[in-house]
């Protein structure tokens, strides 16, 4: 199973399966949900006769019609990636944003994972 599938599932069962890479693409947009999408990847080199894993910068935004339910979803959201056997990671960042044309609020969330 791939990384992107690994994220899609793990955080998919969060929000009742709504957990979409890069952007949701529901007919009808249901909050709250997650999107998710690889902002940048790079080998780590382990030996010189094994495949090289890749380090990952994993962007995860999650959208909610309120400030509290975006809030408490990235908490959970936090909380599954850390403790997550399928990866290790590290938290980068994370930042609230309210979306105007879509009337959403998010928190947007970096980690960086590898294997």
């Amino acid at each position: 199973m791939t990384i992107e599938a690994t994220i899609q599932t793990l955080l998919g069962a969060l929000c009742s399966g709504r957990c979409y890479p890069l952007i949701n693409t529901s007919a009808n947009i249901v909050s709250p949900y997650i999107t998710f999408q690889v902002i940048s990847s790079s080998p780590m080199l382990v030996t010189e006769n094994s495949a090289d894993p890749e380090k990952m910068r994993l962007q995860i935004d999650v959208w909610a019609e309120t400030y509290g339910a975006a809030k408490t979803l990235a908490a959970s959201v936090k909380t599954a990636i850390d403790t997550s056997t399928a990866f290790a990671s590290a938290l980068e960042m994370s930042m609230d944003l309210y979306e105007e044309e879509s009337k959403e609020y998010r928190v947007m969330i970096e980690f960086y994972i590898w294997p």
